[in-house]
Parts: C-alpha cells; sequence; structure tokens
C-alpha cells in the first residue's frame, strides 16, 4: 500500500506522448457514430465492484473474457441493447461483467472489434493511483525544494518563500494599511499557475480532511514517501497541514480571510524557482470567510483525535473558526472584485449566490460548538449540486445528516433531499448509453472534478440511504475518469494504458522530463473553447462542438486539459472509498 515515485515516474516517462487509437472497431461493420473500440477503466477494477466496458455498436449480442496466460474463456456475456449517450453523439453498447469476481489478468473480446482489452482484477487495485494523488500535493508545494530523495525526478529548487507578501488596496485596513509586508508561506500551488486561493483551497483541504476522517485506519497505514513521512501522523494529514500552515496566515487580524495570494498576473511558462513577481494578498471576502470557518471547524474535530502529536492546534483551529465566523457576521455579502492591474483567478460569486457558504459554515460551526444558534444561518436550499467550490450546500447537507446533535425533523427533511438528489442521478446513468451519470451542464469548466465529487457525493449519500445502485453509479464515474469515456483517456497523469500526457500544468511543461507529474486530475471535456487562440496559436485546435468529446491533452488547453487541487481532493475522496 505503498506509492513507487520512482517506478511510477519510470513507467510514465516510457509512454509515448502520443495518442494513438486503442482497442480499435472494424469500422466497416459498426455505426459510424459510435465508440472508437472497447472503452474501460485503464487502471483496473476490484473484484467484488461493478465491472462494465462500452462497447461500439457492433452486430454481436455477446462477448468474453479470456485468461490472459492460458487464453481460455472464463467468462461469457451478453451485451446491452444499443443505447445513445447525447453528450458523446454515439450509440454504444455495454458489457457488464461484475458477476465475474475472480482476481487476475484478463482480456476482453468482443466480434467485429480488432483488438481485446486488457483487464485487471485486482483487491487493492487502487492503493497505487489514491498515493499518487495525494502525492501530486507534495509535488505542487509552494515555499519548499523538492529533494531527489522525494521526488525522484521531479526534484527543484525552492521557490516562492511567500515571506515578503503585500497587502493589496482593497484588503488594507487600519492596522496593515496597502503596502504592509507580511509573511504567508506553505500551502499549494492552486492549479497550472502558481497563485494560492483560499476559496479552491477551502473545498479542497475540507473534502481531504474528510477522506481522513472516514478512513483513519487505510490513512494510519499509507505511506507517500514525503519529507514528513515516519513520524506520528497519517501522511495524509501532513499533507493537508502544509496547507492548513498557509491558510492561517491568510486570516487578517480581524477574522476575515484575504482572498487569493498571488502575483499581479499569471506567470510565464517557466520552473517556479525561475519566474518570481511580487506577491500580494487581495480584498478580504465573505465567500473566503466562510468557507475557512468551515475548514477549520472540521480541522479542530479532527486535530482533537491528535492531541498529543498536535498540542494545542484544536483550540487554534476552534479559535480562527469563531474569528472567521464573526466577521462575516459583520460583512455577510462582501464579493471579490477584481483590482485594476490584476489577471490571476477570481473564484468570485454574486451577494445573492452566498447562501450555500452559509449553509456550510453554519453547519460545521454547529458540529463544532454544539450551538444551535449556527442554525439559524441555515438556509435549506431547493436545489442541490454534486459539490464544487462555487457550490457547497450538499456539503452542508451531508454534515447535519451525518450529525447525531441535528434536530430531528431537519434531518428527516436532509435525508429525504439528498435521496432525491441521488434518485435523479440514478436516472441519469440509466438513461445514459455511457452508463454515468453525467448530462447537459455537467460538461462545464473541470467536468471531472464535477465528475469525482458526484461520485463522492453518492458513496457519502449510501451512508445516509443505502441503495446498490449508487455504488454501481459511483463505480461508473470513477470508470469514465479512468477511461470508460468517448476520448479512451485516463484523466489521471501516470496511471493507465493511455493517460493524458500534456497537462496545463507548469511545471510539467517547464521542468525537461518528459512524463507529466504523476497523480494529477486534468479539467475535463466540454464546449466552452475559452482556449481556441491559445491552442489555434499552438496549432492544436480541437472540436468543441460535442461536449464529451472536446477535450485536448496538449498544454494549450488551459480549458480542458489544466488541472487543479480541488478536482484532485475529490477524487482522492473515492478511491479512499475504493481501498478500505
Amino acid at each position: 500500500m505503498r506509492l513507487k515515485p520512482l517506478a511510477v515516474m519510470m513507467a510514465t516517462a516510457a509512454l509515448s506522448t502520443t495518442i494513438l487509437p486503442a482497442h480499435a472497431a472494424d469500422t466497416a461493420s459498426i455505426d459510424k457514430n459510435t465508440a472508437v473500440g472497447i472503452l474501460a477503466n485503464q487502471v483496473g477494477f476490484l473484484p467484488t465492484q461493478f465491472k462494465a466496458a462500452v462497447v461500439p455498436n457492433v452486430a454481436t449480442k455477446e462477448f468474453k473474457l479470456t485468461d490472459s496466460s492460458s487464453g481460455k474463456i472464463v467468462y461469457n456475456g451478453v451485451l446491452s441493447e444499443p443505447k445513445v449517450w447525447t453528450e458523446a453523439q454515439e450509440t454504444v453498447k455495454i458489457a457488464d461483467f461484475s458477476g465475474f469476481n475472480y482476481p487476475g489478468e484478463y482480456q476482453l473480446t468482443v466480434d467485429g472489434v480488432n483488438a481485446p482489452f486488457d483487464v485487471s482484477i485486482q483487491a487493492n487495485i487502487y492503493q497505487d493511483a489514491l498515493a499518487g494523488a495525494i502525492k501530486s500535493y507534495y509535488f505542487n508545494r509552494n515555499s519548499l525544494a523538492l529533494e531527489e530523495r522525494h521526488a525522484g525526478v521531479f526534484e527543484r529548487p525552492a521557490s516562492h518563500p511567500d515571506t515578503i507578501v503585500y497587502v493589496e488596496a482593497a484588503a488594507a485596513t487600519q492596522e496593515r494599511p496597502e503596502g504592509t509586508i507580511i509573511s504567508s508561506p506553505k500551502g499549494w500551488f492552486d492549479a497550472g499557475d502558481y497563485g494560492k486561493y483560499i476559496v479552491n483551497s477551502n473545498i479542497t483541504t475540507y473534502t481531504l480532511l474528510r477522506a481522513l476522517e472516514n478512513n483513519p485506519e487505510l490513512f494510519a497505514q499509507l505511506e507517500l514517501n514525503i519529507p514528513e513521512s515516519g513520524d506520528a501522523l497519517p501522511d495524509l494529514l501532513n499533507e493537508i497541514l502544509w496547507n492548513l500552515d498557509w491558510m492561517e496566515t491568510m486570516q487578517d487580524t480581524d477574522g476575515g480571510l484575504y482572498h487569493k495570494l498571488t502575483a499581479k498576473r499569471f506567470e510565464d511558462l517557466a520552473m517556479p524557482h525561475e519566474e518570481y513577481k511580487p506577491r500580494f494578498v487581495v480584498q478580504k471576502t465573505t465567500a473566503a470567510t466562510l468557507g475557512f470557518a468551515a475548514v477549520f471547524a472540521r480541522a479542530s474535530r479532527i486535530a482533537a483525535n491528535y492531541s498529543q502529536q498536535l498540542p494545542g492546534r484544536a483550540k487554534r483551529y476552534e479559535q480562527a473558526a469563531l474569528k472567521a465566523w464573526a466577521w462575516a457576521k459583520q460583512n455577510p455579502k462582501t464579493t471579490y472584485v477584481q483590482p485594476e492591474g490584476f489577471q490571476t483567478g477570481m473564484y468570485g460569486s454574486k451577494p445573492e449566490n452566498l447562501n450555500d457558504e452559509w449553509a456550510w459554515a453554519a453547519a460545521e460551526m454547529f458540529q463544532l460548538t454544539g450551538k444551535k444558534k449556527y442554525l439559524k444561518s441555515f438556509e435549506q436550499p431547493e436545489k442541490v449540486r454534486a459539490p464544487e467550490w462555487g457550490g457547497v450546500e450538499l456539503l452542508a447537507l451531508i454534515s447535519l445528516a451525518e450529525n447525531p446533535k441535528t434536530p430531528k425533523k431537519l434531518k428527516l427533511s436532509i435525508s429525504e433531499q439528498l435521496k432525491t438528489t441521488a434518485d435523479a442521478w440514478i436516472a441519469q446513468t440509466q438513461q445514459s448509453g455511457y452508463g454515468v451519470p453525467l448530462f447537459g451542464a455537467d460538461f462545464r469548466w473541470g467536468s471531472n472534478g464535477f465528475a469525482a465529487n458526484k461520485a463522492m457525493a453518492l458513496f457519502d449519500i449510501n451512508r445516509i440511504s443505502p441503495n446498490p445502485d449508487y455504488i454501481k453509479s459511483a463505480h461508473a464515474l470513477i470508470d469514465y475518469l479512468f477511461g470508460r469515456n468517448p476520448n479512451n483517456v485516463s484523466y489521471l497523469t501516470g496511471y493507465g494504458e493511455r493517460a493524458v500526457k500534456a497537462p496545463h500544468h507548469r511545471i510539467s511543461a517547464a521542468d525537461g522530463v518528459e512524463a507529466p507529474v504523476p497523480g494529477m486530475l486534468v479539467g475535463g471535456p466540454h464546449s466552452g473553447y475559452q482556449d481556441q487562440a491559445e491552442c489555434e496559436r499552438y496549432n492544436a485546435p480541437y472540436d468543441p462542438s460535442i461536449p464529451a468529446k472536446a477535450y485536448k491533452d496538449h498544454w494549450c488547453s488551459y480549458a480542458t486539459n489544466e488541472i487543479a487541487i480541488n478536482w484532485n481532493a475529490g477524487l482522492v475522496y473515492i478511491l479512499a472509498e475504493m481501498s478500505r
């Protein structure tokens, strides 16, 4: 159950940077508007999980699994009836082999499809990917030199110490006027750039904390080969602490949270130690502050479980959460406005769209303190979305549904609302030719992160209202991310036969290493095509007309191929669920 960084790096580096069709179908015998071949999870399957592959709309009605060593047929199955997935504009069939539970290496074959698909079924099949997804946070640490013994070929000098950070005018107070220098080291680079953003750190850190809280035995044993490995704390918690330490420095003395710490514009294509511009903390906002309150309320409760290793942390985090809540009550609708001269990310919300942040913070403050006064700021939402940085109401609902102190009437109402939400996603799964609950607006910037968080929500709702269909749909979303998608790509760098090769990630593009940093989930397909000019400049345009196929594995595609810490967090959560 250990990540083997050098082995991962060597294996990844050996992969070609050119993506070619695999498991190709005999196009003369099938519908033109169908899958390119057999599409399935390229990482593999647990023996007991739901297992399926997407198959082109061939004439045959059967499929088979054969043992890779002996060639013996071990399973015969019947293909589903053909079904359309509008988002891919394809008609496909499903090969469901969930009934086969024996560990081993197999090949899935279908008459009319030229190449079989290699299927791996193993206990603990996801633990390397889980370790890699967490280790990617170490590779994206700010203010630290990555040494060869921990980083392998991805070693790099320290950068962005962030001990000299300027208070920007919109963030200034009488105590900290414009130009005041503060120290704000540590944290993770947010995405493909070198900025640090509280709003996105909030949902990221919270998701990782919940993964740790739900799987303490798993993470007590998981070793990541990071500088803190071998101490008395789980490596995941050590990695989380690196970001919590930074987040604490972003709280002003009055309790409000600076929205972000960035330069005035995005960095050039260069390694972090080669690219430095003056950095600023910019504005304090209600969304950043409420999310911080939620995170530190949860962190306080978790730190209490490690009181000997982390003396005083639980109380310190509680006080930080209380100060943040108090500031937000005095500044209930302060939203982010980009200052003149700044071009970095915004993570903004409109004043009328802050109810979800209030609900989230209220739920966590109630769970921390047991005081019902916080529930006065909780407004049950009319509509529930899968979690994302700009929509966190489901996190509030899960927190209250799992809290034994939540009033019974409210808990019952929330449980019913969560069940209704999950049932709607199941209906989407059943309507989709690919068997995944992804439709319409799900294909937006960061669609893969949204898919991971939808799977996370299904696992959570299943604990409250058990339903095997919820688990089946969650498994389908994992399969989608690892290759059961129209692009035939594993969207996690370094994992899968056809894993992403060229993410929009400055370190991966500038470090001189052929392989990208492993363990990073890219944003995924959608039709926004915000990067059209950039990709045309690199002579790498792509077709944005079909949402589930609108994707480009190229550095140019910041709209579909960038990485981000929040997207990875959802993946960590669901891989932990699969690794229990």
